[in-house]
């Protein structure tokens, strides 16, 4: 065994409490926001995110990758990742080609 190994792991005994968490009937219902793990949305809540949010949904939803959706806009992949994660907004003409290729 290692000098470092200590013979009190070796104790079956749990030392943490376990938790458990539950979700209130209020919390089940709320789905304005709720993303499932794909990136679908499950209400008409998409109007309520933000820009950059909708914009990455709504590729996702049209499977276009980053790169391609840049190359359709004319622009840089970097320019493209910046508007998704909100670090320029994007001109009225960007946004306007984006609404033929994607919902959002």
């Amino acid at each position: 065994m290692p000098k470092f190994y200590d013979d009190h792991y070796e104790d079956d005994e749990q030392e943490w409490d376990t938790i458990i968490l539950t979700r209130t009937e209020k919390e089940k219902g709320d789905d304005k926001q709720r993303i499932i793990g794909n990136g679908v949305l499950t209400s008409s809540s998409h109007k309520e995110l933000p820009l950059h949010r909708r914009i990455f949904l709504g590729r996702q939803q049209s499977k276009f990758t980053a790169n391609q959706l840049a190359s359709i806009l004319k622009i840089s992949v970097r320019d493209y990742d910046d508007i998704e994660n909100n670090r320029t907004v994007p001109s009225k003409a960007c946004l306007s080609k984006l609404r033929r290729y994607i919902e959002f």
